[in-house]
């Protein structure tokens, strides 16, 4: 059996890419300086918000809380942190 991390639905990784890249942008963050924030490349967080890749847990951790937020909002529908 091949370990690695658990396959996250399409619809999931688009609702959280949208939530990062929507709160992202209402900080006035660039791509580069929520990389730098959360320990990863500026590419990730591109594929990220564009739902092609889903970070890990621990990742998605480091995200909720540059947001001031909970992991549990980051995956919800059309949600607003301010």
């Amino acid at each position: 059996m091949k370990r690695g991390r658990a396959s996250i639905p399409q619809h999931v990784r688009e609702t959280l890419g949208e939530n990062i890249r929507r709160e992202r942008v209402i900080r006035k963050m660039t791509q580069a300086e929520l990389a730098e924030k959360i320990g990863t490349s500026q590419m990730m967080v591109s594929r990220f918000e564009k739902g092609k890749d889903s970070p890990s847990v621990w990742r998605c951790y480091r995200i909720a809380k540059v947001f001031d937020t909970t992991v549990e909002q980051l995956l919800t529908e059309k949600t607003t942190f301010d």
